[in-house]
């Protein structure tokens, strides 16, 4: 039996307060007047000390022995990544995507011990609200101040933090497709379909072809679902009808697939049109086959998550890294059918359109920032959610103490 709408409701605890703070400052940190004053930092990263500071104080200043596990484990690899810097003359500590993984393992341990303190179970759907209402607000500033009467024949973007934002979109669109109400009502079904259509033309208007392709799967993986709303997939499927009928228009063909899609770019040169992916990837692999085994260890990468990572890091520290970007998808497919929950879904497609842009992209699903905190906030939290029974049929009272 599932258990998400059992036990005691404690929708404003501490808990849950804290990491709705660490949400909304975590996403509204991108909005451009932190982001070009270079405060985006000084905005996010409190909310998460907020919530560490939270734990602790349920936690009675004591972290179990699953978390010092994982504190070891990372606290291994970082000396072991320390040691290859210094004996193979490396600099790893300079790559930022170094520090992307930091963050990252770091946001996945509060996801956990969030989980064990019991004190937000049954209540995700409050933190996914202000997740999207924290994104909307900083669609509707980023839309008004730099798209609004864009030229989208330039192929310079309007926007150069598009994709910290497009990523936060997508993530919004997720969980707009496989939230839960307990009562879903028209109105409901209506404002999901125009944030769903709000979020989309964002993204387009951004040009981000990785958020792009990664709402896309989203959205044909939907269709194919049997438990969700059936208001949503006839919208979908009507969007999807709109979209090849207007694409017979001239203009708006151009504007679509050659202004957004194509960015402006030479379709018939693959280099132009990857904005010269081809010629990095190119001199990755000749900088691989030169550092195989340990990488370049430099602050030299390209625009692709996979290559980038084998590059500067090799074969074993840049597969390691690799696998673990994949894991929580991963993870997730392997255990949905035991967990079943929205807050799984959302955590496997958010993973997943983060692994998407990855390719795209040299620090996602990691980074940078904490653009990606989510899926690892819920990879976490559903572990320990998973280790402690509470998918399982266990009573919701019994997992608050476990």
């Amino acid at each position: 039996m599932n258990n998400y709408s059992l036990g005691k409701k404690n929708i404003f605890g501490l808990m849950t307060i804290v990491c709705m703070a660490a949400f909304f400052l975590s996403n509204i940190s991108y909005l451009p007047y932190f982001t070009n004053s270079g405060m985006t930092q000084m905005l996010s990263y409190p909310g998460w000390a907020m919530v560490g500071v939270a734990i602790l104080i349920y936690r009675q200043y004591y972290l179990s022995s699953r978390d010092l596990k994982f504190v070891v484990i990372l606290l291994a690899a970082v000396c072991v990544m320390a040691t290859v810097q210094g004996l193979a003359n490396k600099n790893y500590y300079s790559s930022l995507l170094t520090k992307c993984f930091l963050i990252a393992m770091f946001i996945l341990l509060l996801g956990g011990m969030v989980a064990r303190t019991g004190r937000t179970w049954g209540e995700e759907n409050s933190l996914f609200v202000v997740y999207i209402i924290s994104t909307t607000v900083l669609c509707v500033v980023v839309y008004f101040r730099y798209l609004i009467g864009q030229d989208l024949s330039s192929p310079i973007y309007s926007y150069g933090s598009k994709n910290e934002t497009a990523f936060l979109a997508a993530a919004s669109v997720i969980m707009l497709l496989w939230m839960k109400q307990k009562k879903e009502t028209k109105l409901h079904t209506l404002v999901k379909c125009a944030l769903l259509l709000f979020f989309s033309y964002i993204i387009a208007c951004m040009r981000c072809r990785s958020m792009l392709v990664a709402i896309a799967v989203m959205f044909v993986f939907y269709l194919f679902q049997k438990n969700v709303s059936k208001g949503i997939k006839a919208f979908i499927i009507l969007g999807f009808i709109a979209l090849l009928i207007a694409l017979r228009n001239p203009q708006f063909y151009d504007n679509f697939v050659n202004n957004i899609l194509f960015a402006q770019r030479d379709s018939n040169d693959i280099n132009d049109l990857s904005s010269g992916r081809v010629d990095q990837i190119a001199y990755a692999w000749q900088m691989f086959k030169q550092n195989i085994l340990l990488g370049t260890g430099d602050t030299r990468t390209v625009d692709c998550f996979y290559v980038s990572a084998l590059m500067q890091y090799g074969l074993i520290l840049g597969g390691v890294l690799v696998l673990l970007g994949v894991y929580p998808v991963i993870w997730g497919i392997c255990n949905y059918r035991k967990i079943k929950t929205p807050a799984c879904m959302i955590m496997i497609f958010c993973a997943l359109a983060f692994a998407i842009g990855g390719i795209f992209e040299e620090n996602a699903p990691f980074g940078p920032g904490v653009r990606c905190y989510i899926s690892w906030f819920l990879f976490g939290y559903l572990r320990v959610q998973q280790a402690h029974g509470y998918f399982g049929g266990m009573n919701h009272e019994e997992n608050r103490t476990a």
